[in-house]
């Protein structure tokens, strides 16, 4: 799916950036999730560990939020009810993505 969608971006002159989007208890380890604790290794960057190393092989871009999401564990970045972002998850997660972003813009627009 990763190497279709750099083809098409490549023909088309364009970047594909890819975001990581950390379950809740990537983050927070007290996080109760019986099934992914059931299905995923004990190493909880195993899935980042392996998609970084696609895409660096296959020169796709990405941004790994789940550090930064780490740093800022005293704030609630998920739904109390789901593993979903709440306003503030959305936030940090906008602002990563819109620096990034500007690595591919100067003054006269795309790099």
């Amino acid at each position: 799916v990763f190497l279709g969608m750099k083809k098409i971006t490549d023909e088309k002159k364009a970047k594909l950036v890819v975001l990581f989007i950390p379950s809740e208890f990537q983050i927070n380890p007290r996080t109760k999730n019986p099934l992914a604790k059931a299905l995923l290794p004990s190493d909880l960057d195993y899935p980042n560990n392996e998609f970084s190393a696609f895409f660096r092989e296959n020169d796709i871009d990405y941004l790994d939020v789940t550090g930064k999401f780490r740093e800022v564990t005293n704030s609630q970045l998920y739904f109390k009810e789901d593993n979903h972002w709440n306003e503030a998850g959305h936030k940090l997660a906008g602002e990563m993505l819109s620096e990034k972003l500007q690595e591919y813009f100067d003054n006269t627009g795309i790099k």
